[in-house]
């Protein structure tokens, strides 16, 4: 095994084959190829993965979704520590001749960022790894998410038998000042940043600001100063900032104060810290007039040279305000942007459904998660796509658009709404939600077992008053308030 395990530097590379490497890892290959500037990489090649999983007679090429289960925990746990310490000699080797101290590891697989499915967010990505076991603890991790459970859901959805297991890849740290999504569909080009890591916008931890122009033409017709309230940023001290300490943000050679937040998930993210920004930092704009000017140009071009007629970038500005490209992929689906306001919540997939709402958190909860309900969840992953296929609707944590959830929404086709927080959504109570116009109402609370048997009738009650108007009929369809 000691001459197969190959940390290779994406400058070895001439050209690609997507099957070693994964369309991520060629699509960032074929932008450095292009010109643009994208952060020092290196990939880890599917075949080594696929020799491990030779090695212990799982499979000989690709593995069956009948073998997910095995592969999965066999990465996981049992990957002999031979293997590892050759894994840490190889990364070492890398971290010696990297400029940079700090690592993010991604996946790279020949199933995401395809023209017709994004996997957004479905793999595993680690970021800010320091220590050299943690980048390769992080590398198995990404290996053993090649046939983890969502990624199981999403191939038995789109009728994928087989998979080869995940490439690597490792990219030196950015110190980025605003990270953003600019995404290209067949009508407009949107873009979203917010200050800090790109994270912020992909994960929806945060109302960005937001431009949403024409396709042809590029004439701006929207533009959105969001709450900016958070930002993620890395860590770089030996210790972890706790709840509630202050933590300095340079912004333009000017020092700002926030105050650090309690990150939601266990997360990778003990090297990441959510910060509660400044309301001065808020009131500012991330982007420039002249900057927006010249990161549209670079995006198209970027479009142009790989023959992206639409695309999905991940980039972010250094403290130079340099454009870093994170990756960059085909836009699965078109975004519906109204003319009229939008309500409480963000319009994520157009629909107007009503049922009960269920809380979906792990594969327990999706097993019980009742047809035609409406499905409630912090973002989109194994157990919510399980559930997904019984739900009429869904309601997600998202303030972007362009939010990793936000994408699989759209690719699931279901009406969905963008939420701050899935506890502002009282559960097992009957709402509408409205997908098209972004509004979320409760009609009804579930207070009994007797109560639960109404589903059925509420569903057929909320789709009659919809096709109807009038005083009359409003009057007769009013709910009483001790219902609610």
């Amino acid at each position: 095994m000691s001459k197969t395990i190959l940390v290779k530097n994406l400058d070895d590379y001439l050209d690609s084959n997507f099957h070693l490497i994964g369309n991520k890892a060629k699509n960032i290959l074929d932008l450095k190829n292009a010109g643009f500037r994208v952060p020092q990489t290196w990939i880890i090649e599917a075949n080594i993965p696929e020799l491990i999983l030779n090695q212990a007679g799982i499979h000989c090429d690709h593995v069956n979704l009948e073998d997910f289960k095995r592969s999965e925990s066999y990465l996981m746990n049992e990957i002999p520590n031979e293997i590892k310490r050759e894994l840490w000699y190889e990364v070492s080797r890398v971290i010696n001749n990297c400029n940079h101290t700090s690592l993010v590891v991604r996946s790279s697989s020949t199933l995401e960022d395809s023209d017709v499915f994004s996997f957004a967010g479905i793999f595993t990505t680690v970021v800010n790894v320091k220590k050299i076991m943690s980048i390769v603890d992080a590398i198995i991790s990404i290996w053993s998410s090649s046939f983890n459970e969502a990624v199981y859901e999403l191939c038995t959805r789109n009728q994928i038998d087989s998979v080869r297991p995940c490439a690597v890849i490792l990219q030196s740290m950015v110190n980025s000042k605003v990270g953003g999504v600019t995404f290209k569909d067949q009508e407009h080009i949107v873009i979203n940043s917010s200050f800090g890591l790109t994270k912020a916008v992909v994960d929806g931890l945060t109302e960005p600001d937001q431009w949403v122009y024409k396709k042809s033409g590029y004439e701006l017709i929207r533009e959105v100063r969001g709450m900016k309230e958070f930002g993620i940023y890395p860590i770089y001290s030996r210790t972890n900032p706790l709840e509630g300490e202050n933590f300095c943000i340079q912004l333009d050679q000017k020092n700002y104060n926030g105050e650090t937040v309690k990150l939601d998930e266990k997360e990778e993210d003990y090297l990441l810290t959510k910060v509660k920004l400044p309301e001065e930092m808020r009131q500012t704009s991330t982007l420039t007039n002249e900057c927006i000017e010249s990161l549209l140009y670079g995006f198209e071009e970027a479009g142009k040279k790989l023959g992206f007629d639409t695309y999905d970038i991940e980039w972010c500005l250094n403290q130079n305000d340099e454009l870093f490209f994170l990756q960059i992929r085909s836009a699965t689906r078109n975004i519906e942007f109204r003319n009229d306001e939008i309500g409480s919540a963000l319009p994520l997939v157009n629909g107007y459904v009503s049922g009960k709402v269920e809380y979906v958190a792990n594969i327990a909860d999706a097993k019980k998660f009742q047809v035609g309900s409406i499905l409630l969840a912090k973002r989109i992953n194994g157990a919510v796509l399980h559930a997904s296929a019984k739900a009429v609707g869904c309601i997600v944590e998202s303030c972007s658009v362009l939010s990793h959830s936000a994408i699989i929404a759209r690719e699931l086709n279901i009406p969905c709404i963008g939420v701050k927080s899935t506890e502002l959504i009282e559960k097992d109570c009957f709402y509408e939600i409205n997908g098209t116009k972004g509004e979320y109402t409760k009609v009804f609370s579930v207070q009994n077992d007797e109560t639960l048997k109404i589903n059925e009738e509420l569903q057929s009650l909320m789709e009659w008053k919809r096709n109807i108007s009038g005083p009359f009929f409003e009057d007769l369809l009013h709910i009483p308030d001790e219902w609610k």
